[in-house]
Protein backbone atom coordinates (compact mmCIF):
# COMPACT_ATOMS: atom_id res chain seq x y z
CA UNK A 1 0.00 0.00 0.00
CA UNK A 2 2.79 2.22 0.81
CA UNK A 3 4.54 1.90 -2.65
CA UNK A 4 1.44 2.65 -4.49
CA UNK A 5 1.03 5.79 -2.71
CA UNK A 6 4.39 6.28 -3.30
CA UNK A 7 3.92 5.93 -6.92
CA UNK A 8 1.05 7.93 -6.83
CA UNK A 9 3.06 10.41 -5.27
CA UNK A 10 5.85 10.68 -7.58
CA UNK A 11 3.33 10.16 -10.48
CA UNK A 12 1.54 13.29 -9.27
CA UNK A 13 4.98 15.36 -8.69
CA UNK A 14 6.12 13.92 -12.43
CA UNK A 15 2.67 15.56 -13.86
CA UNK A 16 2.80 19.00 -12.40
CA UNK A 17 6.51 19.39 -13.12
CA UNK A 18 5.15 18.15 -16.96
CA UNK A 19 2.57 20.69 -17.02
CA UNK A 20 4.55 23.37 -15.53
CA UNK A 21 7.11 22.91 -18.20
CA UNK A 22 4.74 22.33 -20.43
CA UNK A 23 2.96 25.57 -19.68
CA UNK A 24 5.98 27.55 -19.67
CA UNK A 25 7.05 26.76 -23.51
CA UNK A 26 3.66 27.64 -24.41
CA UNK A 27 2.96 30.67 -22.46
CA UNK A 28 6.25 32.15 -22.76
CA UNK A 29 6.70 34.65 -25.76
CA UNK A 30 10.36 36.04 -26.47
CA UNK A 31 11.24 39.51 -26.69
CA UNK A 32 13.36 40.37 -29.50
CA UNK A 33 15.44 43.51 -29.58
CA UNK A 34 15.30 44.68 -33.35
CA UNK A 35 17.72 47.77 -34.57
CA UNK A 36 15.74 50.92 -37.01
CA UNK A 37 17.74 52.39 -39.00
CA UNK A 38 16.95 56.19 -40.33
CA UNK A 39 18.54 58.47 -42.77
CA UNK A 40 20.14 61.23 -40.96
CA UNK A 41 20.61 63.89 -43.06
CA UNK A 42 23.63 64.86 -45.30
CA UNK A 43 24.58 67.31 -42.68
CA UNK A 44 25.21 64.78 -40.52
CA UNK A 45 28.16 63.10 -39.88
CA UNK A 46 26.72 59.64 -39.76
CA UNK A 47 24.78 57.94 -42.09
CA UNK A 48 21.90 56.39 -39.85
CA UNK A 49 20.26 57.24 -36.78
CA UNK A 50 19.33 53.81 -35.28
CA UNK A 51 16.99 53.40 -32.47
CA UNK A 52 15.83 50.23 -31.38
CA UNK A 53 12.55 48.58 -30.25
CA UNK A 54 11.26 45.27 -28.71
CA UNK A 55 9.06 43.25 -30.48
CA UNK A 56 6.83 39.85 -28.78
CA UNK A 57 5.42 38.33 -31.59
CA UNK A 58 6.65 35.46 -33.74
CA UNK A 59 4.24 36.85 -36.18
CA UNK A 60 5.72 37.60 -39.54
CA UNK A 61 2.96 40.17 -40.86
CA UNK A 62 3.38 41.51 -37.40
CA UNK A 63 6.31 42.03 -36.79
CA UNK A 64 7.03 43.59 -40.56
CA UNK A 65 4.22 45.64 -39.76
CA UNK A 66 5.96 46.48 -36.46
CA UNK A 67 8.94 47.92 -38.39
CA UNK A 68 6.79 49.89 -40.94
CA UNK A 69 5.08 52.04 -38.16
CA UNK A 70 7.93 52.43 -35.85
CA UNK A 71 9.95 53.73 -38.91
CA UNK A 72 7.53 56.11 -39.61
CA UNK A 73 7.23 57.04 -36.06
CA UNK A 74 10.70 58.33 -36.25
CA UNK A 75 13.71 57.41 -34.21
CA UNK A 76 12.98 57.40 -30.09
CA UNK A 77 15.93 60.31 -29.47
CA UNK A 78 15.36 62.66 -31.77
CA UNK A 79 17.37 66.29 -31.97
CA UNK A 80 16.61 69.78 -33.97
CA UNK A 81 18.55 68.76 -37.15
CA UNK A 82 16.38 65.42 -37.76
CA UNK A 83 15.12 65.76 -40.71
CA UNK A 84 12.11 62.48 -40.86
CA UNK A 85 11.56 61.66 -44.59
CA UNK A 86 9.39 59.23 -43.62
CA UNK A 87 5.41 61.39 -43.18
CA UNK A 88 7.44 64.67 -44.07
CA UNK A 89 7.59 64.19 -47.62
CA UNK A 90 7.66 60.02 -48.05
CA UNK A 91 5.23 57.29 -46.23
CA UNK A 92 5.24 53.41 -46.57
CA UNK A 93 1.59 52.63 -46.74
CA UNK A 94 2.41 48.52 -47.02
CA UNK A 95 4.62 46.25 -46.64
CA UNK A 96 3.81 42.51 -47.61
CA UNK A 97 6.03 39.47 -48.15
CA UNK A 98 5.82 36.97 -51.02
CA UNK A 99 8.36 33.90 -50.19
CA UNK A 100 11.27 35.85 -49.24
CA UNK A 101 11.25 39.35 -51.00
CA UNK A 102 10.09 42.33 -48.98
CA UNK A 103 7.69 44.62 -51.16
CA UNK A 104 7.36 48.05 -49.63
CA UNK A 105 4.78 50.52 -51.44
CA UNK A 106 6.10 54.23 -50.90
CA UNK A 107 3.67 56.97 -51.37
CA UNK A 108 4.44 60.83 -51.14
CA UNK A 109 6.84 62.56 -53.34
CA UNK A 110 9.49 60.77 -53.39
CA UNK A 111 11.04 61.98 -56.37
CA UNK A 112 11.43 65.53 -54.52
CA UNK A 113 13.97 63.23 -52.41
CA UNK A 114 17.53 64.18 -53.79
CA UNK A 115 18.87 61.40 -54.86
CA UNK A 116 21.56 60.60 -52.30
CA UNK A 117 18.18 61.10 -49.81
CA UNK A 118 16.19 58.64 -51.41
CA UNK A 119 19.59 55.94 -51.24
CA UNK A 120 19.36 56.73 -47.65
CA UNK A 121 15.85 55.96 -47.54
CA UNK A 122 15.94 52.59 -49.00
CA UNK A 123 19.19 51.26 -47.38
CA UNK A 124 17.81 52.71 -43.75
CA UNK A 125 14.41 50.74 -44.91
CA UNK A 126 16.49 47.63 -46.23
CA UNK A 127 18.83 47.90 -43.11
CA UNK A 128 15.57 47.56 -40.68
CA UNK A 129 14.70 44.80 -42.15
CA UNK A 130 17.72 42.92 -42.33
CA UNK A 131 17.30 42.12 -38.84
CA UNK A 132 14.49 39.40 -39.99
CA UNK A 133 16.20 36.29 -41.29
CA UNK A 134 12.99 35.52 -43.58
CA UNK A 135 13.90 38.68 -46.01
CA UNK A 136 16.12 38.21 -48.34
CA UNK A 137 15.19 40.98 -51.01
CA UNK A 138 13.10 44.40 -51.36
CA UNK A 139 11.13 45.82 -53.82
CA UNK A 140 10.20 49.30 -53.85
CA UNK A 141 7.15 50.37 -55.09
CA UNK A 142 5.87 54.03 -55.65
CA UNK A 143 1.96 54.31 -55.30
CA UNK A 144 1.98 50.47 -56.64
CA UNK A 145 4.06 51.08 -59.11
CA UNK A 146 7.81 49.83 -59.69
CA UNK A 147 10.29 52.45 -59.12
CA UNK A 148 11.97 53.33 -62.84
CA UNK A 149 15.65 54.89 -62.62
CA UNK A 150 16.98 58.14 -64.21
CA UNK A 151 17.18 56.30 -67.24
CA UNK A 152 13.63 54.89 -67.07
CA UNK A 153 14.71 51.29 -66.22
CA UNK A 154 12.53 49.49 -63.72
CA UNK A 155 14.37 49.14 -60.69
CA UNK A 156 15.61 45.65 -59.93
CA UNK A 157 14.88 43.81 -56.30
CA UNK A 158 17.62 44.74 -53.83
CA UNK A 159 19.50 41.76 -52.36
CA UNK A 160 19.98 42.64 -48.68
CA UNK A 161 22.88 41.10 -48.21
CA UNK A 162 24.32 43.19 -51.17
CA UNK A 163 23.04 46.46 -49.89
CA UNK A 164 24.56 45.76 -46.86
CA UNK A 165 27.67 45.07 -47.93
CA UNK A 166 28.17 48.18 -49.69
CA UNK A 167 26.52 50.34 -47.41
CA UNK A 168 29.27 49.27 -45.15
CA UNK A 169 31.71 50.81 -47.13
CA UNK A 170 29.74 54.01 -48.51
CA UNK A 171 29.59 57.21 -46.89
CA UNK A 172 26.30 59.15 -47.22
CA UNK A 173 27.81 62.45 -45.45
CA UNK A 174 28.66 63.99 -48.89
CA UNK A 175 32.59 63.27 -48.18
CA UNK A 176 33.92 64.66 -51.56
CA UNK A 177 37.96 64.52 -52.92
CA UNK A 178 38.74 67.58 -54.70
CA UNK A 179 40.60 67.12 -58.03
CA UNK A 180 42.10 70.13 -59.91
CA UNK A 181 41.99 70.30 -63.80
CA UNK A 182 44.66 71.78 -65.75
CA UNK A 183 43.66 73.40 -69.48
CA UNK A 184 46.50 73.20 -72.31
CA UNK A 185 45.56 75.92 -75.07
CA UNK A 186 46.77 74.93 -78.94
CA UNK A 187 49.32 77.49 -78.57
CA UNK A 188 51.07 75.69 -75.66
Amino acid sequence: MKKIKGLKKNLLLCLLVFSILLAGCTNSSSSKTITLYFPAGEEREEAFITSDIEVTSNDKIVLLDSVKDALLEGPVKKDETYKNLYNDIVSISYVTLENKLLIVNLTGDYFALSPSERLSLKAGIAKSYANFKFVESLRFLKDGMPISDESGKQAEDILISNLLTEMDDLSLNNDFQTYSLYFASDKG
